[in-house]
């Protein structure tokens, strides 16, 4: 959502800055402008470190002044960009103003760290993007001679332009927080936002738009690791978000949740690999447009193909694992043509290699789902519960790595890539799976397992297990639906080689190399023709 990638920004952008390796004295003692002075000049010797001294840093990039004990760094808004409103309601510019003190060695105590309460999309911003997304003005067509008896073509006219606009209220904020430049103790972030509302025009897929969230609460954390990395985790919160639409295809979209939560990990980054890339992709930006102005061709291929090795040699092993997991409570989704609800949404993807071998899953689930204005023999097959769980793992991650270099580099063979790629995602021992499958109809339930291993793009073995409660209860609704007699006829083959115990129908299926197809214990190759000798 919008605000968690604004407030994503507002963490990153104040690591970023205040990672300098400079020791503290840990004295609560007013600073002074030349203490302020020097703390400047470190960020600033760190941030041209981080993007190479081809890249001038504007003087206006940052400041940092004495507050009594507190250092306060501000960061303005990029010009043109943004517009605040000051405590008069007067129009000013923008910035993020962190106060910071330093305590015992490298260690920052973050006592605030504000955005404006009020702040829009400038004029001059709005205009140019206005412009930019404009359709083009229709060519004129050739003069047409008027007759006696044909009208004048009228002179085409410009299409008007759609100039966006965004406004932005916060009623109260506050940050805290502790951050270790050196990184070699916990550094966390704890911020709460109440009371946020925006609204936009002409931005995104949507003529207008309200959105408003009551609470917004973040935490973020970064733990040192043995490896030389650090651990981040972090939790948001959201209460009362409401979020209204319009435009002219499909009129007013109101979507609603109680509250939301995404919890997010990534396990021993390598930040210093990140300050690698970051140094790379100025560099690479550079050079391609020195080489460009040049005319050397052959200097910007070898310059890209130096860029390719040194970023794959920057990324591996930069990070052990990670993890996302959001759910939302009590959502509800009006349109036009109806109305939907949940309970509960929740969506989890994460992964880790061990030992160069990737193992990844990703979640999907939706509790007390209801869609209002569907006819009532489709209405029951809404489900009440879904839950799917789909995994792969024992992907080889080194030959991945090295795959992709070969093929950035110069003069690689599409054919030899594109089997050499199958060779890794069909003939090495990739085994995909859905750990689990669970449909709830209240009146049915289906669950299921399994896993797959293939060992070339047309053979493979695998084995699943498969358990239907309410079979017949399910075939008698299928028959009560306009196209289900095709349902019903597939349902009742399978049912005839499942397992049957009172309600509850079970099939254990497997399949092997050599094409056989076994489902309780009944070989259905055999019974088909198939299957090798």
């Amino acid at each position: 959502m919008v605000l968690t990638r604004f407030h994503g920004y507002r963490a990153a952008l104040l690591a970023s800055v205040l990672t300098v390796s400079m020791a503290s004295t840990g004295r609560a003692a007013p600073v002074t402008d030349d203490q302020a002075r020097a703390v400047a000049e470190q960020v600033r010797a760190w941030m041209t470190g981080l993007v190479t001294d081809r890249v001038p840093l504007a003087p206006g990039l940052f400041s940092v002044q004495p507050a009594g004990d507190n250092y306060s760094l501000t960061v303005p808004f990029p010009p043109g960009l943004l517009e605040a409103k000051d405590a008069a309601g007067q129009t000013t510019s923008g910035a993020l103003v962190v106060l910071a003190r330093p305590e015992d060695g490298t260690r920052w105590r973050i006592e605030s760290m504000k955005m404006p309460m009020d702040f829009r999309l400038s004029t001059a911003s709005a205009a140019a993007m206005g412009n930019l997304s404009s359709p083009q003005k229709p060519s004129a067509a050739p003069p047409k001679v008027a007759g006696p008896d044909s009208p004048a073509t009228p002179a085409p006219r410009p299409m008007p332009v759609a100039v966006p606009s965004l406004d932005w209220h916060v009623r109260s904020q506050s940050a805290s927080g502790i951050f270790d430049t050196a990184q070699a103790t916990d550094s966390h972030l704890d911020y709460v936002l109440e009371g946020v509302s925006y609204d936009a025009k002409n931005l995104g897929g949507s003529d207008s738009s309200h959105t408003s969230v009551e609470r917004y609460h973040g935490i973020s954390r970064m733990h040192p690791t043995p490896s030389g990395g650090v651990d981040f985790s972090g939790d948001v919160t959201m209460e009362g978000y409401t979020q209204v639409t319009s435009n002219d295809v499909f009129g007013q979209i109101r979507v609603s949740a109680r509250s939301a939560s995404v919890r997010g990990d990534m396990k021993a980054v390598m930040t210093g690999q990140i300050a690698t890339l970051i140094r790379l992709a100025v560099t690479a930006g550079l050079d391609a447009r020195d080489a460009k102005g040049a005319g050397a061709a052959g200097a910007q291929s070898a310059a890209k193909q130096d860029m390719t090795r040194n970023v794959f040699a920057a990324i591996n092993g930069l990070l052990a694992g990670m993890r996302v997991d959001e759910t939302v409570q009590g959502i509800v989704i009006e349109v036009p043509q109806g109305r939907g609800s949940a309970d509960s949404i929740r969506f989890a993807v994460g992964g880790d290699a061990p030992g160069s071998k990737f193992q990844g899953f990703m979640e999907f689930g939706v509790d007390g789902l209801k869609l209002l204005g569907l006819p009532p023999q489709f209405a029951d097959l809404v489900p009440r519960k879904f839950v799917m769980r789909p995994t792969v793992a024992n992907l080889d991650v080194k030959a991945l790595t090295a795959l992709m270099q070969e093929s950035a580099a110069g003069g690689a063979n599409d054919a030899v890539i594109k089997a050499k790629m199958a060779g890794i995602f069909t003939g090495s021992g990739v085994r995909y799976g859905i750990e689990q499958l669970d449909v709830d109809l209240g009146f049915a339930n289906l669950t299921a397992s399994g896993n797959a291993t293939m060992l070339n793009a047309s053979a493979g073995r695998g084995e699943a297990d498969i358990t239907v409660v309410g079979l017949d209860a399910l075939m008698q609704r299928a028959q009560t639906m306009p196209e289900g007699a095709q349902a019903v006829a597939v349902m009742a083959m399978a049912k005839g080689f499942g397992k049957a115990e009172g309600a509850k129908t079970t099939w254990h299926v497997s399949f092997s190399e050599d094409n056989k197809l076994v489902v309780n214990g009944i070989d259905m190759s055999a019974m088909a023709g198939g299957g090798k000798k």
